[in-house]
C-alpha cells in the first residue's frame, strides 16, 4: 500500500507585541486587541492581550486568534474549517503575505 505523505510545514504568523488582532470576547464574538506579550507553553502560543474597547486584559491561545491582513481575516494557526482555508488559499494566491 502506498503511504500519504503528511505536510510537516509549519503555519505560524508571525505577531509581536504592539499588534492588533482579533480575540475572542465571548462566544462567537472577536474583539479588536493589542498584544502586551507571547508565551509558549507545550507548544501552543498565548498571548497576553488587552481589548481595546474595554482596556481589561487577558490570556488567550493563538489557535483562537485571528489577524487582519490587506483586508482578509487570517487564523495565526493553522486552519481548521473550510472556510479559513479558503481564506489562507486567498491570500497566498495574490502574494499577499508569505506563510
Amino acid at each position: 500500500m502506498l503511504k500519504k505523505k503528511k505536510n510537516k510545514s509549519i503555519y505560524k504568523i508571525p505577531v509581536l507585541p504592539g499588534d492588533s488582532i482579533f480575540a475572542p470576547a465571548a462566544r462567537d464574538v472577536y474583539r479588536k486587541a493589542k498584544v502586551l506579550d507571547s508565551q509558549i507553553k507545550d507548544n501552543h502560543q498565548f498571548f497576553r492581550i488587552q481589548f481595546e474597547s474595554t482596556g481589561t486584559t487577558h490570556y488567550v491561545s493563538a489557535e483562537l486568534c485571528y489577524r487582519v491582513l490587506k483586508g482578509i481575516i487570517v487564523p495565526l494557526e493553522k486552519p481548521t474549517n473550510m472556510k479559513q482555508k479558503f481564506c489562507i488559499w486567498l491570500v497566498r494566491k495574490f502574494g499577499l503575505i508569505e506563510v
